[in-house]
């Protein structure tokens, strides 16, 4: 997409874990309503690196590094061949992990309904919005990611020859070595711009606008499918599209794209 240059970047492997209770009540065997209590723990990594060195994307890492509370609440039902639901979820993410930055809190409000045509097809269509803030503490790894690029440039200039004071690379401040990408501990004072400055990650090279805040919202229509896997066991496939997607905040110009999502139900 144009509006994300030159990221080649991936990372593999297992993310948080999300432990918790969940109480649910029935109404009639017709709609259902759920409350749950979610703790996310931090087993994914989130010091995942490119090939150069240089920290990766936030959307990129396998985990947040922090303590996460993920509050839950859903209601579901059914009239005849029609059946809806919405559920509305949270992440608030406390203190910062050990590199000194925390996510932003996330709020996902999400309504859908279906007309199931036949005993195992359903015709779905459905409606998102998603809200999160600016990521704490960006400047930590925006400043260790730039040591990371400067020491890279400098070596470069250095292999073919030629002066680094002749580059165009940013040289580290505070007279740190242009040749150590190593960041200030994570319990020291950033040395990076002030406080709030990313806010709006318009006006800075190298910025990561996955640490700005923003908005995003898109309907879609699809397709989904049951599947019967035995007496307590039950798949299910829905495959759909956007049919209309809108962002706010730097990941304007996102492009829609169609998406699968598999499910398996039991029931005792």
């Amino acid at each position: 997409s144009p509006f994300i240059p030159n990221i080649d970047a991936s990372s593999e492997g297992l993310g948080d874990t999300l432990v918790g209770v969940t109480r649910q009540w029935n109404f009639n065997n017709k709609s259902f309503l759920f409350i749950a209590a979610n703790v996310s723990l931090p087993t994914g990594s989130y010091k995942e690196k490119d090939s150069k060195g240089a920290y990766i994307s936030y959307q990129g890492q396998l985990g947040s590094g922090t303590y996460d509370f993920a509050p839950y609440l859903m209601y579901r039902g059914r009239v005849n061949n029609w059946d809806y639901m919405t559920r509305i979820q949270g992440r608030i993410h406390t203190g910062r992990n050990d590199l000194n930055y925390r996510l932003g809190d996330e709020v996902m409000t999400v309504l859908s309904g279906g007309y199931w045509f036949s005993k195992y097809a359903a015709l779905t269509a459905g409606f998102y919005y998603k809200n999160w803030r600016e990521v704490e503490g960006a400047e930590n790894i925006l400043e260790y990611n730039n040591k990371v690029r400067s020491a890279a440039r400098h070596s470069s200039a250095s292999h073919n020859g030629s002066s680094p004071h002749n580059s165009h690379s940013t040289q580290p401040a505070h007279g740190s070595s242009g040749t150590s990408p190593l960041p200030h501990s994570p319990g020291s004072a950033p040395q990076g711009p002030p406080p709030g400055v990313f806010s709006s990650l318009q006006s800075l090279n190298n910025e990561d606008i996955f640490a700005a805040s923003g908005a995003r919202w898109s309907a879609q229509v699809g397709l989904k499918t049951g599947i019967y896997l035995g007496p307590i066991f039950r798949g299910l496939v829905e495959v759909g599209v956007p049919v209309y997607n809108e962002q706010i905040g730097p990941l304007t110009g996102l492009d829609a794209q169609w998406y699968l999502v598999t499910t398996l139900q039991s029931s005792f």
